[in-house]
């Protein structure tokens, strides 16, 4: 993460229903880790783990049975007692990956329009959502497959940091860009 919160909640988002043992573990300086999260064994297509006050800079999820897992998504939300915010939504890749030159988003930050480039598999179909920082859904549209540019209307959208996730079936992009 790029600065110090207080952890509300991180939620794991499996790709396949498998038995798993694994801890959560926190930092705030990247050397010292504190265990926060055990599990032996679990058996979820999700857990979702809840913190009280919990401050950290880094977060770190390792298997202790040398066992390799596939994560869909692993999202770590802030907490001020009240609400939940997104922080950061890591993506787990299962077999393809989205290259840096793959996508491109400009401008960002953005006024009134966001353009994407990004290059898909022929065949594949693929879904933008633009997430805002509470993680609701405020855009939502299908695109047709091969190599694509989509200019989304920012001009209604309040000034703010949102998500954008690029999905298919088999692969997800989420990067950070800001509306002023």
């Amino acid at each position: 993460m790029d600065s110090v919160y207080t952890i509300g909640k991180i939620v794991i988002l499996w790709n396949m229903l498998t038995t798993k043992s694994f801890t959560v573990q926190t930092s705030m300086d990247d050397t010292q880790w504190d265990t926060v999260y055990c599990v032996n064994p679990g058996f979820n297509f999700q857990d979702t783990i809840w913190f009280t006050g919990k401050e950290a800079k880094y977060v770190k999820m390792e298997g202790f049975d040398n066992k390799e897992y596939s994560i869909k998504e692993f999202e770590i939300y802030h907490s001020d007692g009240k609400e939940y915010s997104l922080v950061l939504c890591s993506v787990g890749i299962e077999e393809h990956s989205m290259k840096e030159d793959d996508l491109k988003i400009y401008p960002n930050p953005a006024t009134d329009e966001l353009i994407l480039e990004f290059s898909l598999e022929q065949r594949v179909t693929s879904t933008i959502k633009l997430v805002d920082i509470s993680g609701k859904v405020v855009y939502s549209s299908l695109i047709n497959p091969g190599t694509q540019i989509a200019n989304i209307d920012l001009s209604w959208l309040r000034e703010g940091v949102y998500f954008i996730h690029i999905s298919t079936d088999k692969i997800t992009r989420v990067e950070k860009f800001v509306k002023y």
